[in-house]
C-alpha cells in the first residue's frame, strides 16, 4: 500500500504532444568535411556554434537523421539537407529510440519541467513521459505503450571527488525497477531486475537481475515473467532476436566468435577472428550481422569489422594505427538500422561514413 501512494505522487503521465518552434541554423562550414581520419571514417561532421559531441549520437527515422547530444543541446542533424536543428538548448541526453522507432527518448528540461521526453518522427514534436526528480538516477525504455523506468538514489559528488563517485545500480546501490503501462498507467514493481532490450515487436521485455548471472523474459501484455535462464558462460557475449528466435553471440580468449540458440545453447554458426583484444561488438538492427573492433595479433591498428552470419563472411571496414602512446585512434561506432551507414566517434569528434 506504501508503494502504491508513493507511485501515485512521483509518477506522472504526460500524454498530450506540444509543439515547439524549433530554431534551424546552418554551419558556415559544410556541415560534412574533410577530417583527420576521413580517409578510413568517413566525412567529419562539423557542429559550429553547437560545440562538440558529449556521447554517442542515435539515429532518426532513416539512416538520413542523426541525433546528437552537444554542448549546446540536442541537436538533429539532417543529412541530405546539410541542416542542423536545435531539439533542446538545456544541457538535455539523448538516451536512445523507442523500439517501434516511433521517437528518440532523451531527459531534459522544457518549459522548465525536468523529465524525459519523446520527439516524435510523426508530428516533429515532443512529447513530455514522466517528470525525473534531480536527486535520483533514471533509466527509462519504450515499446508503444509499455514502458520500463529504473530509479535510484544518487549522491552528489562532494570534494576530493576524481569524478567517478557516483553509485552504479546493483547489489550494494539497489535500483528501483518498474513496468509502466502508459495506456492504463498500471504499474508493476519488478524487484532486483534491470532492463537488457525488447523484442523485434516489443510484446517481450529481457531483463537481467541485479544480484546473480541470470536473465528473464517480461510479457509486457500479461505483465508477468515467462521463462528465464542462467547465464553459465564467462565469455564476452550479448543477446539478439534474430525471426524472433532469442540468441547470444559469445567471444572468447582464442577469438572465436560463437552464435547460439539461447534457451538450448545450440551452436548456430561459429567463426574464428583474429581479433585478441575486443572493444565493441553490435547487432545490425535486423540481427543478420555483428560489427565488431578491436586490436589484432602482431598488428599495429585498431580496426572495425563486418561479418555477414548469412554468407559467413568477414570484411573490414576500419583501419586505423594506434595513436601515440598506443591511445585508441576511436572508441565507439553506431550503426544505422538499414546498415548502409556508421558513426564513429573519435575524441570529440565524429565521423560519418557510407557503407559499401
Amino acid at each position: 500500500m506504501e508503494m502504491k501512494i508513493v507511485l501515485s505522487v512521483c509518477i506522472l503521465f504526460t500524454l498530450v504532444a506540444c509543439k515547439k518552434n524549433y530554431s534551424t541554423t546552418t554551419t558556415v562550414q559544410p556541415l560534412l568535411q574533410d577530417g583527420p581520419m576521413s580517409a578510413q571514417l568517413g566525412k567529419l561532421i562539423y557542429l559550429g556554434e553547437n560545440g562538440y559531441s558529449r556521447s554517442l549520437p542515435v539515429w532518426g527515422r532513416n539512416s538520413d537523421e542523426l541525433f546528437i547530444t552537444a554542448s549546446r543541446g540536442i541537436l538533429r542533424i539532417d543529412i541530405p539537407a546539410k541542416k542542423v536543428e536545435v531539439v533542446e538548448n538545456s544541457g538535455g541526453l539523448v538516451t536512445g529510440k523507442t523500439n517501434e522507432n516511433s521517437g528518440i527518448i532523451f531527459i531534459g528540461n522544457i518549459n522548465t519541467q525536468h523529465g524525459y521526453y519523446v520527439y516524435n518522427f510523426s508530428s516533429n514534436s515532443t512529447e513530455k513521459i514522466i517528470a525525473v526528480p534531480y536527486n535520483q538516477s533514471t533509466l527509462i525504455n519504450i515499446a508503444n505503450n509499455n514502458i520500463f523506468y529504473s530509479l535510484s538514489p544518487v549522491t552528489i559528488p562532494s570534494t576530493p571527488c576524481n569524478g567517478y563517485c557516483w553509485p552504479i545500480p546493483g547489489p550494494f546501490v539497489p535500483a528501483t525497477f518498474y513496468h509502466l503501462d502508459k495506456q492504463t498507467q498500471q504499474i508493476t514493481y519488478l524487484k532486483n531486475k534491470q532492463f537488457k532490450f525488447f523484442s523485434t515487436d516489443g510484446s517481450i521485455a529481457i531483463l537481467s537481475s541485479q544480484l546473480e548471472r541470470r536473465m528473464y523474459m517480461f510479457d509486457n501484455t500479461s505483465r508477468t515473467i515467462i521463462d528465464s535462464s542462467d547465464l553459465n558462460s564467462t565469455s564476452s557475449f550479448g543477446l539478439f532476436f534474430y525471426k524472433g528466435v532469442l540468441q547470444s553471440f559469445e567471444f572468447d580468449i582464442l577469438g572465436n566468435i560463437t552464435i547460439k540458440k539461447f534457451n538450448t545453447g545450440q551452436i548456430i554458426q561459429q567463426y574464428h577472428t583474429d581479433i585478441i583484444t575486443l572493444n565493441d561488438l553490435r547487432v545490425s538492427a535486423d540481427g543478420t550481422k555483428l560489427y565488431y573492433s578491436g586490436g589484432i595479433l602482431n598488428g599495429n591498428s585498431w580496426k572495425i569489422f563486418l561479418y555477414d552470419i548469412a554468407t559467413n563472411k568477414e570484411k573490414i571496414i576500419a583501419d586505423l594505427p594506434f595513436q601515440l602512446g598506443g591511445a585508441l585512434p576511436f572508441q565507439s561506432f553506431v550503426l544505422s538500422d538499414d546498415n548502409t551507414k556508421m558513426v564513429t566517434q573519435s575524441g570529440n569528434d565524429l565521423y560519418l561514413k557510407v557503407l559499401n
